[in-house]
């Protein structure tokens, strides 16, 4: 792999070096993601292109940032959070509300990884690092479907 090459999937991997952030760097690639879906959540093509898009990106590169980064689910790679945090909001408005609780959700799931994210978590395969992540976006977008049918 060249410097060039590097440096495209670690700038895509830590979501524009928001990865290098010392704290917090994947809550703050959640914020992102949940800041763009309030900003897009009105055009579905885009949102769709946009979160396919980010999850095929991050499966095909997450290995290769891992050996950039020499660690496997390195802090700086953040492109899982970015994109679950985008699948969070699957067919939820984008109403101040919701864009909360799904994000402090997802953040609580992320972190705990309740079960099936934390057998994926532990997995080698390159679906591991997004994987946990997309489980987090399942359970919590599954919560949100339920909060727009009763509240």
């Amino acid at each position: 792999m060249n410097s060039f090459e590097k440096k495209v999937i670690d700038y895509t991997a830590s979501c524009g070096h928001i990865g290098y952030i010392p704290l917090g760097g994947g809550t703050i690639a959640a914020l992102a993601g949940t800041l763009l879906y309030a900003l897009i959540a009105d055009f579905f093509t885009a949102y769709l292109v946009i979160l396919i898009s980010t999850a095929v990106i991050g499966v095909l590169i997450t290995k290769k940032a891992g050996e950039i980064y020499k660690q496997k689910d390195s802090p700086k790679i953040v492109i899982d959070e970015f994109s679950a945090s985008l699948l969070v909001f699957f067919m939820i408005p984008a109403e101040f509300k919701y864009l909360i609780i799904g994000f402090i959700l997802f953040r609580i799931f992320d972190i705990t990884k309740p079960y099936p994210a934390n057998k994926l978590d532990d997995s080698s395969s390159t679906f591991g690092v997004m994987g946990d992540d997309f489980v987090a976006a399942i359970y919590t977008n599954l919560i949100l479907q339920a909060i727009k049918i009763f509240w």
